[in-house]
């Protein structure tokens, strides 16, 4: 165990200051990412992108190349050249960012120097489920179940205190807008903890469109103010994300992070932090009723690792089928069942469903329950492979009834007997990808995060209603201007297609509908033609402002 200390040369990420050479390091990589990973952090964006091509060029076909993250690094490619420094390096965006914030806390002043900004949208969509954004993460209040928090990928934390009528946004001036996990003390509803960086589109993502984490915030007045923890990470040096944040229900101090760098223990209500393990642990639980047990899993582990002292010592329980190259793993636990933990691992490769596990605290066995249909896969009967466990996975059960389980990947799932059996549960009022399910105690409700929003169901997930409207939480790739119409605005979004309004509204047309919107324009002299594209490439023109499209293509 080590004590938390602010020395970043300890334990900053030294992966970053390798050096790349043509033999030694380059020939152990295997994936883009570590290519990127291995790149100095001050390297000019040239060498980065001549280190990119030679590992690309590996491959004998452009079919090879988009298997193994091509078109995910063109992405980032084309996102980090319009953000190089004088010098041709890729700017430290996270810094100037904490720099702004810091002079706008020290100067208040300097937000009207620098005009009067207010939002925007949408807020809504006029022609379709309003998809507004990517959700990440949701805490109940203790005693009243129409308030509830939600945490979004770069958008921060939100609060409804009328199921969904209405949102609040209370974190818009912390360093950090993307809010993994959240926890809301159960004796006392003024205290909040939320754990910072967008661990879904972290570490196993791309080089520059992430979110980080600045450590772990506090709340003593429901969420009016933030007090940073002794877990708080120097975001521009440290590359660290966030996952999950637990606190003990029979100990209000007592609180545990999963993070890419690890799993972090408070005693003390988030004033000091140990580092328990080492590692990119990306789940971990209290068993119900009995919080001196804990279980945690790492990143592309067949381990899972368990502890009887409330987290302070860890004993490894290795998962059946280890020669299984694993991806990402998620946990579930529920009272009904308060002797089992719940494995949904992913598997590597062609990302579908390695297994569905349960372990025993009685005996410590593991066992397999299924590993079929493909739960990340997009086809409502399971068939296929693919998906993308890494980054959209979900699992949970009722808190009630433990024969009602609940997950997912691209889509929703459901089982009735114990995970053994699913079925597609992927009504229109939800968003594909999806990133968490969570069980109200206080009135069997369930609430699902994904790349839409945040959607609630009232009968075990069979039905959902989509309760996104008012949370301003759009992550736009690029956005379009008219100088003939100061209001018209296209935007393409993560996810979310291109949202399109030509009036002085909060409220905008859903266009392209598709996938993630690129970019974007909108003709000097006729704004109902307007151009967007799609990834991989799309491109389409309409010209009854986004009501259709056609599909076009360079000459020649």
């Amino acid at each position: 165990m080590k004590s938390f200390t602010r020395d970043l040369r300890k334990y900053g990420i030294a992966i970053l200051a390798f050096v790349f050479t043509s033999s030694g390091i380059y020939g152990q990589a295997t994936s883009y990412i570590e290519i990127l990973a291995q790149q100095p952090a001050n390297a000019p964006f040239s060498d980065v992108q001549a280190a990119m091509e030679k590992h690309f060029n590996r491959f004998e076909s452009q079919s090879e190349k988009n298997k193994n993250g091509y078109k995910q690094w063109k992405r980032w490619e084309w996102f980090a050249k319009s953000h190089l420094d004088p010098d041709g390096r890729v700017g430290n965006w996270t810094k100037k960012h904490e720099e702004a914030v810091a002079s706008l806390d020290a100067l208040p002043q300097l937000q009207e120097a620098n005009g009067n900004w207010s939002p925007a949208g949408p807020i809504s969509i006029s022609n379709g489920e309003d998809f507004l954004g990517r959700t990440e993460s949701v805490a109940f209040h203790p005693t009243d179940p129409n308030t509830i928090y939600v945490g979004t990928a770069t958008g921060g934390l939100w609060r409804t205190t009328n199921l969904g009528s209405s949102w609040v946004p209370l974190t818009d001036n912390l360093p950090s807008l993307s809010v993994a996990s959240v926890v809301v003390q159960q004796s006392n509803a003024n205290i909040i903890y939320i754990l910072t960086g967008d661990g879904d589109g972290g570490p196993n993502w791309g080089y520059y469109v992430k979110e980080r984490s600045s450590g772990v915030f506090k709340s003593t007045d429901a969420g009016a103010t933030w007090q940073a923890t002794g877990l708080n990470w120097n975001r521009p040096d440290a590359d660290r994300y966030g996952y999950k944040l637990i606190q003990s229900p029979n100990n209000a101090n007592l609180l545990i992070a999963a993070t890419s760098n690890g799993i972090w223990r408070t005693t003390d209500g988030g004033n000091n932090w140990v580092q328990e393990l080492t590692g990119q642990y990306t789940d971990v639980v209290f068993r119900p009723g009995d919080a001196d047990y804990v279980a945690a899993i790492e990143y592309g582990s067949s381990t899972l690792r368990t502890s009887s002292n409330g987290g302070d010592t860890w004993t490894p329980r290795s998962i059946p089928s280890s020669t299984i190259t694993t991806t990402r793993s998620m946990l579930a636990v529920t009272p009904a069942a308060n002797g089992n933990v719940y494995i949904m691992m992913g598997r590597q490769g062609d990302s579908t469903i390695r297994g569905y596990y349960r372990y025993r605290w009685s005996d410590n066995n593991i066992s397999l329950i299924t590993n079929t249909p493909n739960i990340f896969g997009g086809a409502t009967n399971g068939s296929g492979t693919g998906g993308f466990p890494w980054w959209a996975i979900a699992v949970a059960v009722s808190p009630t009834n433990s024969n009602i389980h609940l997950a997912g990947g691209i889509i929703g799932r459901r089982s009735t007997n114990g995970g053994a059996d699913w079925t597609a549960a992927h009504p229109a009022e939800m968003h594909v990808d999806l990133h968490g399910y969570y069980f109200n105690p206080l009135d069997g409700s369930v609430y699902c995060t994904h790349d839409g929003g945040i959607s609630r169901s009232t009968n075990n997930g069979v039905a959902w209603t989509n309760l996104t409207s008012g949370m301003r939480i759009t992550q736009y790739y690029r956005i379009s201007t008219s100088p003939a119409n100061q209001y018209a605005v296209l935007g393409g979004t993560q996810d979310n297609g291109h949202h399109y309004r030509t009036s002085l509204t909060s409220t905008y047309k859903w266009t392209l509908t598709c996938c993630d919107g690129m970019d974007n324009a909108i003709d000097p002299g006729n704004q109902a033609l307007i151009y967007a594209s799609s990834q991989n490439g799309n491109f389409g023109r309409s010209t009854n402002s986004g009501s259709s499209f056609s599909s076009i293509t360079p000459s020649g």
